[in-house]
């Protein structure tokens, strides 16, 4: 081996933090698995994909705030997200508009 080789850090285990329920469900869309090498690209599309869920379950301004923990003894790394969902929908104004005058009979029947 080289001397100036750089060093194969083994991934160990991804966790979420954070105030966001249910937040062990977006885990699954990290890249990387246990035993394998750590990839700093990997792990930023992870960062990716964990936020693109969760614009699509309607956290629009969710954050992500990640720490790597390398363990220098054993040449390991493990990864801690914090989910923050921020504001999850925001409605300023709702607006109605009847255009259609004639009036509905609308029936409730009973049983």
């Amino acid at each position: 081996a080289a001397l100036n080789a750089p060093i194969a850090w083994t991934f160990t285990k991804v966790k979420a933090q954070g105030s966001l329920l249910g937040k062990d469900r977006f885990l699954p869309h990290y890249l990387i698995a246990p035993g394998e090498l750590f990839d700093e690209t990997k792990h930023q599309k992870s960062l990716e994909k964990i936020r693109a869920e969760l614009k699509n379950e309607g956290y629009l301004h969710a954050q992500i705030v990640d720490k790597i923990n390398y363990n220098n003894k054993s040449k390991t790394v493990s990864v801690a997200l914090s989910l923050q969902e921020g504001a999850r929908f925001t409605i300023d104004r709702v607006a109605v508009q009847v255009t259609d005058k004639t009036p509905q009979a609308a029936q409730i029947q009973g049983e």
